[in-house]
């Protein structure tokens, strides 16, 4: 039933704020979402979307409780798909349509994967995969490879030290490959020197 005013139920009811219509098997009733949970529709609380959900030049938002800071799901430049940080304005995570690459931190990855080498990393884990980390220092770049078991500190670096190819045995974790640790192996890069 349409009203000039107002949409109205089979009960000839306005319904209040917020609320939605429905068909049901009675009629057509004002619903607060909570009752529609699946199908070839959009759930607005919860369920299971069954159909395709196409979104044109839009993005799917994730916001945090204070309204301000959100993440943007979507479509970016070149049809690349990217999670974009709108608190820090950057792309955390790009996949590039042409190419499959995967960039974080990145917004044009030239490899399968490419992770930005930030100043802010220096120091600190940039990738850990399993029992291997690359860890950016002051100056040069390690991988670190550790034990087998996390309880035993049998850790080895390999890296760039100075312009020298360099395999490292610092023992503990924490060992600084710059300062510490007992130099295994290592080729001079200027005059190819082992």
């Amino acid at each position: 039933t349409y009203s000039t005013k107002y949409l109205l139920d089979s009960n000839n009811n306005s319904g209040v704020a917020g609320q939605v219509l429905i068909s049901t098997a009675t009629g057509v009733d004002w619903s607060d979402g909570s009752d529609i949970i699946g199908g070839p529709y959009l759930p607005l609380a919860g369920g299971t979307l069954s159909g395709n959900l196409t979104m044109d030049d839009s993005d799917i938002l994730f916001k945090h409780s204070d309204g301000s800071n959100y993440y943007r799901l979507g479509i970016g430049a070149s049809a690349n798909f990217e999670i974009y940080n709108t608190n820090y304005g950057r792309t955390d995570l790009l996949i590039t349509q042409s190419t499959g690459n995967v960039g974080i931190g990145v917004t044009n990855p030239g490899a399968p994967l490419e992770i930005a080498a930030e100043s802010t990393n220096v120091g600190n884990t940039l990738l850990n995969i399993g029992n291997a980390i690359l860890n950016p220092n002051t100056r040069d770049s390690w991988i670190k490879m550790f034990g087998s078991q996390a309880t035993v500190d049998k850790t080895f670096a390999v890296g760039n030290m100075y312009g020298k190819f360099v395999v490292n045995y610092l023992g503990t974790r924490a060992t600084n490959p710059e300062s510490g640790g007992t130099k295994m192996f290592t080729i001079d890069g200027s005059n190819g020197n082992v």
